[in-house]
């Protein structure tokens, strides 16, 4: 038995410690990179801060330019949903779906939704939004056909929600970041799952019901049923990264400036 437990730890150290990142290629847009996602097929997308959504091959080959959407920074991207990727503008107070069968978005007014400010705004899984509401601390619920308030979630005054940073919906799950107090998790009736705290994390992408983040120079896998920290390792050495996405067999970590493509080996 002592064998086979040194055996496994050795395995789990090996995979751990014993892989390293290879740089396959670098993405430098025009401008600050403020938002980015990844879609079922591995394409990639980067947000700008002057509005405009460009979306990669895992390679780093530019496949398609969204230009003139908006003239206000990208506040999030949402394209696991590949026909119709979201995207979100904060100062604007303003949403656009980007359709593949249509050249023109579907945008959406927040004001039209009856609130005064929503600090996060995301696409739900079952033909529907969800709305940060840091005047009144709720979550709110809306139908995507007529806009109509569906429900909300009050957020709990020891929850604490300072500085949000993103949100989204994954499966029976609403997950909320807070980049001071980390990760909280709540059922889609509302219920409270648990929290992660892990300070630093702005953005996370979801791999087989894992959560992938970049928490200081660590990558972190988060398993959301669970509720539990999965697995570490070094990030790659080369910046100060803010988020990643993974592509296919790669990794792929940005900092403000630029996208960096790796493997592992």
């Amino acid at each position: 038995m002592k064998t086979k437990t040194f055996i496994a730890l050795s395995l789990i150290s090996h995979l751990c410690f014993g892989q390293e990142w290879s740089l396959e290629q670098t993405i430098k847009p025009k401008r600050e990179i403020t938002a980015v996602s990844v879609d079922s097929k591995d394409l990639i997308y980067l947000g700008t801060a002057g509005g405009e959504v460009i979306r990669y091959t895992n390679t780093g080959e530019e496949d398609e330019y969204f230009s003139a959407l908006n003239n206000s920074s990208v506040s999030a991207i949402q394209a696991w949903n590949r026909l119709k990727v979201f995207v979100f503008y904060r100062d604007q107070q303003t949403a656009s779906i980007l359709d593949r069968f249509t050249t023109t978005p579907k945008n959406i007014n927040l004001s039209d939704l009856g609130l005064q400010y929503a600090w996060l705004f995301a696409p739900g899984i079952d033909n529907s939004y969800w709305a940060l509401s840091t005047e009144t601390r709720e979550l709110i619920k809306y139908d995507d056909q007529n806009l109509s308030r569906l429900f909300s979630i009050p957020i709990q005054k020891d929850i604490k929600i300072n500085d949000p940073v993103y949100l989204r919906a994954y499966k029976n799950l609403i997950i909320l970041i807070d980049h001071k107090s980390g990760l909280w998790v709540f059922d889609q009736f509302g219920d409270f799952k648990g929290n992660i705290k892990e300070s630093g994390i702005k953005h996370l992408d979801i791999k087989e019901g894992l959560a992938h983040c970049v928490v200081a120079d660590e990558l972190v896998a988060i398993d959301l049923f669970k509720m539990e920290v999965m697995s570490r390792k070094k990030a790659p050495e080369s910046g100060a990264f803010w988020s990643v996405v993974i592509s296919g067999d790669r990794y792929v970590f940005f900092t403000r400036e630029r996208a960096e493509i790796y493997s592992l080996h």
